[in-house]
């Protein structure tokens, strides 16, 4: 074997090998870019938010990203705006898992709906309208027992953690112009699709039906996790639940509306609570 002695070509080698790597090629493009060295170095120099490593992986994260979503750069050798983008998409993600997930700060969570077998008067009363914390109404042509069934959903959180806890539940009819306001209803909180056909023996529900229910067994997850009732002269409830229930479904149904009618009408459902499995309903062992 031949040594060469020239140390200059073969550290010449070394950089021309080095820096002919992909990922290199990533680095000083990444070096170049102010903006993203700027979040680096303010993402590690916060310590009052650091937490159990999180800065580590969402910069590693960050890192990834940004080497496998390579883009040609500009002329003047900055970051292209998809890159750019990406880095922002990162921040934004970060500040709202630190603001809601994994801490003791309860937020409301996303869903979509599933599935509704109430039907509606048009698309202006939709169903979708009960997610909406504004002035849209649903109205149902059911008369009662109106089951609407929604799958967590978060376009941020949703990523990171497939289940949730619900903690409280914020329940608004319409006060004026409705002639059908919702009265009352049941809440279901199931890790599986819930089967509508096996909550129908809570058809036509009452208060103290759902009290009897408890204080005659031990509670299973399969039961309901709470009955509402709207306060008559504001149209509207909160309630916390005791127990928070975990898991990925809810099955509302709307039992009754106030007065002799042949719909309800319901406002929003608010749905709070926390990310990730953090507790569960009691049970008994088999």
């Amino acid at each position: 074997m031949r040594v060469s002695s020239n140390s200059t070509n073969s550290t010449n080698s070394t950089t021309r090998a080095s820096s002919s790597s992909p990922f290199s090629s990533v680095l000083q493009q990444l070096s170049r870019s102010s903006t993203f060295a700027t979040l680096i170095q303010s993402l590690n120099n916060n310590s009052s938010s650091r937490s159990d490593g999180l800065d580590e992986i969402f910069n590693a994260r960050i890192l990834q990203h940004a080497a496998t979503t390579s883009r040609p750069t500009s002329r003047t050798g900055s970051l292209s705006l998809h890159r750019r983008s990406s880095v922002r998409d990162h921040r934004a993600m970060k500040r709202k898992w630190r603001n809601t997930h994994g801490t003791s700060v309860e937020f409301a969570l996303g869903f979509e709906i599933m599935y509704c077998d109430g039907g509606n008067f048009s698309s202006t009363y939709n169903v979708d309208n009960i997610l909406k914390n504004d002035t849209s109404v649903y109205c149902s042509k059911k008369s009662n027992n109106v089951n609407i069934t929604l799958r967590f959903s978060d376009p941020i959180l949703g990523v990171m953690d497939s289940t949730f806890v619900l903690s409280k539940i914020i329940v608004k009819a319409p006060k004026h112009g409705f002639t059908a306001p919702c009265k009352e209803g049941l809440i279901f909180v199931s890790h599986e699709p819930i089967s509508i056909e096996a909550t129908t023996k809570y058809d036509d529900f009452t208060e103290a039906d759902y009290r009897a229910l408890f204080e005659n067994g031990n509670v299973d997850d399969s039961w309901p996790a709470a009955f509402f009732r709207l306060d008559p002269s504001t149209n509207m409830t909160t309630q916390i639940l005791q127990p928070n229930r975990s898991g990925k479904y809810i099955l509302v149904k709307l039992l009754r509306a106030g007065g002799d009618t042949d719909n309800i009408d319901l406002q929003y459902l608010g749905l709070i609570g926390f990310t990730g499995p953090r507790s569960f309903d009691a049970g008994s062992l088999r």
